[in-house]
């Protein structure tokens, strides 16, 4: 019933600005109304305080989903500047510009503590909805059944982890989300309803 659409906003010499939105879907297959409740992601998103996102990577002392943050600076300085020897206060400021401070006065205002655009252009990613487990699974008595997914599905147990407690809970009820990748390094996790960011990820190839 809706559709994800991602855009982005040239910008010469700086981050191109990335957006994501979310559209009714009309029964003849054309754009209705922007979703009022989801609105522009982005906009969401440079709403919220660079210290209140949760970022994460691996490789981390610290393995909560908000590990990439200052306070483990040396940590993530071995991981970002390998071989090399960065003052604390130029791996704070890139660690800081990547949660969304303007620490490089990117828009030339003279502050350098202020807000920059969080969300990266979403450009060669493609927008993945996560939610309720829905495949099929158990035998169908077709001839060729066990060259099928739904045979692997039921022979891993998909039963159990539809049911389980992998999810916090059972994972019919787990929360629907949002998974974009972004040119900013990032893989984000955002509400399907609410357009909130939840979480974003950092590959440690990227760092």
């Amino acid at each position: 019933n809706y559709i994800y659409q991602s855009t982005f906003e040239y910008k010469n010499y700086t981050q191109w600005e990335g957006h994501l939105k979310k559209y009714k879907l009309n029964k003849d297959g054309t754009f209705g109304n922007l979703d009022s409740q989801f609105g522009d992601a982005a906009d969401k998103l440079n709403k919220k305080k660079a210290d209140d996102r949760n970022i994460f990577t691996t490789s981390l002392s610290d393995t909560t989903i908000n590990n990439f943050k200052t306070s483990l600076k040396t940590e993530l300085k071995q991981l970002m500047y390998p071989g090399l020897t960065p003052t604390d206060a130029e791996i704070e400021n890139l660690i800081n510009f990547v949660r969304g401070t303007d620490t490089y006065d990117e828009d030339s205002d003279g502050s350098k503590t202020d807000s920059r655009h969080k969300l990266a252009d979403i450009y060669h990613s493609n927008i993945t909805i996560v939610g309720s487990p829905n495949a099929s699974f158990g035998n169908d008595s077709s001839l060729n059944y066990k060259k099928k997914d739904s045979f692997y599905r039921e022979d891993n147990l998909y039963n159990n982890f539809i049911n389980g407690a992998s999810c916090g809970g059972s994972c019919k009820n787990r929360k629907e989300i949002v998974l974009a990748g972004s040119n900013g390094g990032m893989l984000h996790a955002f509400d399907s309803i609410t357009g909130e960011e939840l979480w974003a990820f950092i590959p440690p190839s990227l760092l």
